[in-house]
Parts: structure tokens; sequence; C-alpha cells
């Protein structure tokens, strides 16, 4: 029977004919939701082109059961096909299944309507929320579980070797996590799954059986090391969490990245690298170039980018030598871990195993981000007889790969001064300097092989059962996998030469390259149609609602709605007139309010209406989902900054995801008088940072575009400590102690990343309320859809009320499209009744943002675009 298992080396794949292979991970996150299945197959070709073998699919909990007991595995969520398109491209799949699968995921893929179904008590053991995850990966798993490694039967399509639990759960109550991890393992395995599990929380809790990956974006290669101490039975999964859109000072190049994927090769890691892909959603951003963005292997039309050029060789070396690299381990220890990416100095990391193979990983120091690193710096690879051989850089990473008594196929490669390249059956690739000679024993013969000259092409010189083919460092970065062969193509993206499984070297014609139209297309005048009546409370679309709950609850994962809230004004109003008006819990929203004689009206608009991107696992609901109440500002509030508290495990209260106290974090801390009654907590707009009252965490904040209202329980408040002694007297024994309240300890621990002014207006304008009475109000919500019809449309003018723009415009036959818009708010854009183009933060100044428009979504003749902007602005549209 085929299996797919894994030791403390790597893991091994069985077939049904009991042939057993090791193989080295070389992974690229491909987010399905996110991508345009018409460029599935390309992308994946793209990919495995470029030297990956693997593809890493998150399955968003959120995106295949939208509202409950409604499933959805069409289209761009059909992880069914996509497996079959990797399986065809020659890659293996790892499906992270969840519950939370992180990325880019809001909540990490959690639903949005989890809360109200399952309760608070996500990410544990709960028989609710269990119950919920047991129902959808029943669903889910009809999707993949014939498409294991382990299965048989008449399709050879069986790319899936593992499979994904959780994601970054931080909770150290170990009790929790041990019944948690249980259960998900238990109904992973009832309903089908047979190969390796993994999670990916960077060692917070480890669960026997389950590999935990390490996420970190650089100087992996220490981590890695610390990793197999413990773990020492399995193999250090890395995930290269690299970020492409990262606004920092740091620099981030495919250099840089080759660099880091060399460091856990290093490491002798299987790796998985997080941001190889640009999506959809990164294009709608105000990065416009973001297919040039070094550091992204395919672009938003899954096609490889020249800036991956030299990236693809770190990549095809890694995953061409699998064989050759899985048994193998580390000589570092953990007491002399270094990091090779920063070196200074040239420093070589040794692979070896129990018998005579070794093989280097050199790295020279990093001259220039993007330049070639050609430098006479040169250290030894040594081999088990203590033999060496110099080591000479050229690879334009800085990095390169020597080795000495490996097994290739029948042949044993005993010496070679040549830097391996990629290795294909009995073809080797080797690269040195131009025009210079390396020397080579295959097997007890030697040989010395010369090196092509610059634009000649290479010879295949046969020593035993070896071709061998040597080429110059230049032309060895530009190599990559293509129908069935290694191509070569050099730094302008011109393919040069190819190597057949058989050695044989042939020449390329260069690849005619297709200009992409640069004419701006033509749109019909636009036409609008505004709905003032959404502001004031008195459009139709307003529909009655027991109570005011989340966008999620409302089956909306992400979109424009309004909430309107009408009561009487009781018998007490004078008492109370110098209230305010708050909502005990909303995220996202801004309120206008409508007085009139007899009653008033309250409409909370959503203006953050796309869940975060980035935002946290935990609490990431959108809209009101709490009680209208009468509030007055809290008296005796002092607040300071202060450094961030000692990690206590045991005061964290309730599991939330992603607290991290590893330093950088600013702290500030409002404290008030003790109270038992209830507080309102009202943060500014894009606070970004964990709150904790009273040790516990209540919330993790994803820095949402409005301002967050949260209602602090009472039963929180002033926690009971010793009562303090008078002088003399002698402290009581602990069951005898008087317990008193205490003063209320806010704090909020601001994400590092802030910036000093946006600091200083949350320490500003953070305010804590007393909260009085509660308004009966009735509650009605009216979502933004897109006109049923046009009938009444009127020519474009100033407004200030929610608008939705319509343009026509004409296409001979479908082709990608490339639109580019320039606004002030956010708009929500369109094509053809499919959302191109989502809310980003409004700004009070323009914002050009581009993306890129697939073919699948256009068509021959009249196309329309539709524009929805809550304030009535027309952006400025550009279409070519």
């Amino acid at each position: 029977m085929p299996s797919v298992t894994y030791d403390s080396s790597s893991f091994i794949i069985t077939t049904s004919r009991a042939v057993a292979r090791r193989i080295v991970v070389v992974a690229a996150a491909f987010d399905s939701a996110l991508t345009d299945p018409s460029t599935w197959a390309t992308s994946c070709a793209a990919l495995r082109a470029s030297g990956f073998n693997t593809i890493v699919v998150r399955v968003p909990w959120s995106l295949h059961e939208p509202t409950p007991d409604r499933f959805d595995f069409t289209g761009s969520r059909d992880i069914r096909r996509l497996c079959l398109e990797a399986a065809t491209a020659g890659l293996h799949v790892i499906l992270r299944i969840g519950p939370v699968v992180g990325g880019s995921c809001a909540s990490g893929g959690l639903p949005s309507w989890i809360a109200e179904r399952a309760g608070w008590r996500v990410r544990e053991s709960d028989p609710a929320f269990m119950q919920r995850v047991s129902q959808y990966w029943q669903q889910l798993s009809r999707q993949f579980v014939d498409l294991q490694a382990t299965r048989t039967g008449p399709t050879n399509a069986r790319p899936i070797i593992a499979v994904g639990l959780e994601d970054d759960w931080r909770c150290l109550d170990v009790d929790v996590g041990r019944e948690y991890f249980r259960s998900l393992v238990r109904f992973a395995r009832e309903f089908g799954v047979e190969v390796p599990l993994i999670s990916a929380n960077n060692c917070w809790y480890l669960h026997e059986g389950v590999i935990d990956a390490w996420s970190q974006d650089a100087s992996l290669h220490p981590s890695l090391i610390e990793l197999q101490e413990v773990q020492p039975e399995s193999p250090r999964v890395a995930i290269i969490t690299h970020d492409p859109l990262r606004r920092t000072n740091a620099p981030l190049d495919s250099y840089a990245l080759a660099r880091t994927i060399s460091a856990a090769i290093a490491a002798r890691a299987e790796i998985i690298v997080d941001h190889a892909v640009a999506h959809a959603h990164c294009a709608a951003t105000s990065a416009p170039g973001l297919a040039e963005i070094s550091g992204v292997v395919i672009d938003r039309d899954g096609l490889g980018v020249a800036s991956a050029h030299g990236l693809r060789r770190t990549l095809i070396f890694a995953s061409s030598f699998g064989a050759v690299l899985a048994p193998l381990h580390s000589t570092a220890t953990l007491e002399h871990a270094i990091d090779p990416e920063r070196a200074t100095t040239p420093i070589v990391c040794t692979l070896a195993d129990d018998t005579k193979s070794r093989v280097s990983v050199a790295f020279a120091p990093r001259a220039s981000a993007k330049k070639k690193n050609a430098t006479t710096h040169a250290v030894a690879h040594e081999a088990a007889d203590g033999s060496t051989h110099e080591i000479t850089f050229g690879s334009a990473s800085g990095v390169e790969f020597h080795a000495s008594d490996i097994t290739i196929g029948h042949a044993r490669l005993e010496r070679c001064t040549g830097s391996l390249v990629a290795l294909m059956g009995d073809v080797l690739v080797i690269a040195g300097e131009a025009r210079t000679k390396l020397s080579l024993q295959v097997s007890g013969t030697k040989a010395v092989v010369t090196v092509a000259a610059l634009g000649a092409i290479p010879k295949s010189t046969k020593i035993r059962s070896l071709h061998v083919i040597a080429l110059p460092f230049g032309l060895a970065d530009g190599v990559e996998i293509r129908d069935g062969a290694l191509a070569f193509v050099d730094e302008h993206g011109v393919h040069v030469c190819a190597v057949s499984a058989d050695g044989a070297v042939k020449r390329l014609k260069p690849t005619a390259v297709n200009a992409r139209a640069t004419t701006p297309i033509t749109f019909t005048n636009a036409k609008q149609l505004s709905f003032a009546g959404l502001r004031t409370g008195t459009d139709a679309r307003f529909a009655s609602a027991a109570t005011a709950e989340s966008l999620g609850a409302y089956g909306l994962d992400g979109a424009d709605g309004f909430y309107r809230a009408t009561w009487t004004e009781g018998k007490s109003g004078k008492a109370r007139a110098k209230a305010s008006l708050a909502l005990t819990d909303a995220c996202g929203v801004t309120t206008h309010v409508a007085t009139q004689k007899t009653s008033h009206t309250l409409i909370a608009e959503v203006i953050d209406g796309q869940l975060p991107s980035r935002g946290p696992h935990c609490g990431a609901r959108v809209g009101v989902f709490g009680a209208l109440v009468e509030v007055t500002p809290l008296k005796g509030v002092t607040c300071a900054v202060v450094d961030i508290p000692a990690f206590d495990p045991s005061s964290l209260g309730r599991f939330v995801h992603g607290y991290d106290a590893r330093g950088g974090i600013q702290t500030l801390q409002w404290s008030f008088a003790a109270r038992t009654s209830a507080v309102l907590l009202e943060l500014p707009a894009l606070t970004d940072g964990v709150v904790r009252l009273n040790g516990e965490i209540v919330a993790v904040l994803g820095g949402s575009a409005a301002p967050h209202t949260m209602l602090l329980d009472g039963a929180k408040l002033s926690p009971k400590r010793p009562a303090k002694l008078a002088k003399g007297e002698k402290p009581p024994k602990a069951k005898n102690a008087t317990m008193v309240a205490g003063k209320n300890e806010l704090l909020l621990d601001v994400h590092a990343a802030l910036d000093a002014k946006t600091f200083e207006r949350v320490r500003n304008e953070l305010q804590i309320f007393e909260v009085h009475d509660s308004l009966n109000a009735q509650w009605s919500f009216a979502r933004v859809s897109q006109p049923a019809t046009w009938v009444l449309a009127t020519a474009v003018k100033a407004t200030k009320s929610p608008t939705w723009f319509r343009s026509t415009f004409e296409l001979n036959e479908p082709r990608a499209l490339t639109l580019t818009a320039t606004h002030l708010n956010a708009p929500r854009i369109f094509v053809n009744g499919t959302q191109i183009l989502s809310h980003e933060r409004s700004s009070d100044q323009h914002t050009t943002r581009t993306v890129r428009i697939p073919a699948t979504l256009l068509r021959s003749g009249t196309n329309e675009l539709t524009i929805f902007d809550r304030d009535g602005r027309l952006p400025t549209i550009e279409l070519r």
C-alpha cells in the first residue's frame, strides 16, 4: 500500500510497489481563493519551472461556509480542481484545513458568524465549536481525501502529501492545547486524512504526531538548528514569511530571499515560501508594480517574473538534489549556530550523513541588494577524508553549493570543484567562471571539463554514467525547468539553451514577446444613482432586525451596510441631558443621529467594509453587535506610558490569538478607581494592538479604519486583593486575608510598527465611559448591492450621498486589462458584476491603485463598469 511517512530527516513517499523515496519539500503558498482560476494551470506550471515541487493551499473556512450550513466548493473555491492542476504540473500539495489557516484571511479564515453560532470559546475543544468544525470538515474531506498520496485508484493524480491543522495557536495552557489538538487530530483521521499532519505554531504548542513548522522572515538558520533540538523525531519545516508589500527600511529582493532559502537548506529544513505568488488582492493595493517586486516569483497572470532571476537557481538546487539532501543533517550545533545571511566574511555550512557524503552551502558577504556578487572571496569545501578545494563565488545571491562523495543514480560523485546547479536523472549541471577548468571524479574516474565562454553554448561531457554540463555563473542563475528539460535564460529573460534528459544540449531561439496594449480604452459617460435615504434612515432598503448583529451574522464577509436604530424619549430624558449615545460593541462604523420631536434615529454606517486583511484571528467582527446606551465620561482616569509587563501565562485568561511578548511593543496604561458596573471603551481608528484588563487579554485589534467600541464587563473589574495592613499588623494566612476591591488597570500593547504621531493620537483619543441606561431601540439593516435597474440614472453631479456609478466599454475580444483608479475615498469597483477592487482605508489625499482584470471576467462586445462610493465622488478611472 502506498504511504507518506517521515523521520527526523525528511518526508518519505512509498509507492504501491513498495518503492520508497525521500523528498525535500520546496513549497510555495498558493491561495486559490485569491487567484483567478483561469491562471491556475499556468501558475502551477510556472512554479514548477521556478523549482518548487509543492504548493501549500490554505482552505479558509469563511470562504467555503460563508453562511451557516451553506458550503461552496466552486469557482475559485474549487480546491479539488486546484489539486488536480498541481498534479498535472508535477507538484505535490499540502492542504491547510484549519480551523484557522492564517495568511491574509480575516480572522485567520474563521467564519464571521462563528461566535454567534458557537459562542466565544473558539479554537478550544468546546463542544459547540468542535461540532461546527466537524460539520465543515465532513463536507471538506469529500473534496480531497481520495487525492492523498496514500490512496490507490484509477487516477494517478494523488498529489496531497500532508494536511495542516491550525495556525499560530499561542495559548500556553497545556491542558487546553492537548484536548483541542487531540480533537482536531481525531476528527481529521475519522474523516479519512491519512497523510502526516503539520501545524504552524512556532513551538507555542507541540502535539504528539503533529509536525510544528517554524515561521520567520529572515535569519532562519539559528532558529532551525534549535528546532532540531526541540523536535528531534520530525523534519524541520521552515515557513519563510517575507512580505513583498511590507513598508520597512529593510532591503527585500529575490537575492535576499535566495539567501534565506539557502540558510534553510543549510539547516536541512523543508521549505515553504509564503509570498511567492502575486495575488489578486495584492493587485488592488497602492503597489501597482507588484509583479515587478523582487521576491515575488509568479505575477498575477500566473507567469514568472524577471525579478526572480537568480532565485530560481536556489529553488531548483533544493528540489532537484532532494534525494541527495534528504538523508543529510546539519553539522552545526546550538551552541555555535551562526546566521549566514548576515555574514561579513565568507561562511560555509556543512551537511553530512553517517557515511562520507558532504554538501557545503557557502555564503559570501552581501555586497549589494541587487547586484551580482562576483567576488574573489574563497573558502573551502572539506570532504570526509579531510581533502579540500576552494570555493569561488560568482552567483548573484552570493551563495554556492559544493559536494563530495554523494550518490547520483548509479554513479558516485566523489569530487567536484564546480558549484552544483541542477540535477535531472543522470544529467549534472555545475557552474564556474567562464573558460575555467573544473575537476571531477566520478566512481573512480577523474576528468576535467571546461566552463563555456560567455554567450557560447555549453558542451555535454559524459563521465561514467553522468552527463556533465559546465556553465558560467551568469547563465546558471537563469536555470528553469521547461517541458521536461532544464532550460537556461540570461538576465534579460532570453532563452539561451536547454538540456534534455539524455544530456543533449541545444540552442533555443529567443522567444518573441508581445507588447501589451497601451492605448487607453474609451468609456461611455458615467451615470449615477444616489441614495441619500441610507444616511437619513428613510431608504426602503432598511429591513427590520431583532437585534443589531455583525456583518458576518447577516451573511456578509465584507461589504457596505447601514444600521438604523429608532427610539422615543423616556421620562428620564432631562436627567440624562448631558449623556451621549454609544454602541456597546461596534467595529468599523461611524454614526449619525437625526433628532425629531417625538423620536430619534441613529444611523451606523459601515466604513471599514472589508474585514482586516491581515487582522488577528479572533474578534475581527465588523459592524454593530451591541446595544445602544447612554454614557458619560468616566472620571478619575489617568494615563501613562509604561514598560510592557512581564509575560505571565497564568493571567492570560481566555485564549486569544496573536499575543506576542518578544519586545518592541509600546504599552499605554489607564488606571481608574474600583467599581463593579460595566464601562465602555472607545478606541480611536487605526488602533493596532492588544487590550488587557487587569491582566487578562480582552481583545486583539487589527487597526480598523473607524473607532471601535467595546463593553468591559463589570465582573472583570476591580479584582479582589488583600487589604492593606495597618502599621505593625502581622500578615494573616492567605485563607484568612481580608479581600477588598482594587483599582482597575487597562493596558494597550500598541503594535511596534505604529508611528509616533498615531501613537500619540491613540494615547489622547482613547476614552473610557460610564454606562447608564440602555435604550429600547428598534433595529433595521440595509445592505448595499448593485442597482437592479439604471432607468432612473442621471448624469454625474456633485453629491455627498452613497452613490452608484455606471459606465460601459467595448472590446473586440476578451483580453486581460489593467485598471488604474485614483480616488480620495475607498470605492468598490465591479466589472460585469464581479468586484475587482475593494475597500481600503480612506485618505485625505488622492490614492492610486492598480488592479489586473483577467480575460475571464470580460466579454466580446459591451462590458459594464460599476462603482460604489460612500460620498458620491467618482474616482478617475483608466483602463488599458
